[in-house]
């Protein structure tokens, strides 16, 4: 099987977990009381509110809840080329 290095960010950002989640900060809290220390604290955008960190074994994972009743982050992209909606 042949793996794929990334170097460049993917249309829709940088390979990682993307987790849609119903409270951000709660997820963050539960998570750094976890052991999950590498969490940023969240940030709101005009679009979402995230936090981004790493797993134990150094995979980023993004949480994210969406404004406007998207499921995904591609919801957020009118077309290919990145274009925020």
């Amino acid at each position: 099987m042949e793996t794929q290095t990334y170097l460049e960010p993917m249309p829709y950002g940088w390979p990682k977990v993307a987790v849609t989640v119903a409270d951000v900060d709660a997820a963050h809290d539960e998570l750094i009381q976890r052991a999950f220390p590498a969490f940023g604290p969240p940030s709101t955008t005009g679009k979402s509110t995230i936090t981004i960190g790493l797993d134990p074994h150094g995979t980023p994972i993004r949480l994210h809840h969406l404004f406007g009743g998207q499921g995904r982050v591609a919801d957020l992209f009118d077309d290919a080329e990145g274009v925020v909606a």
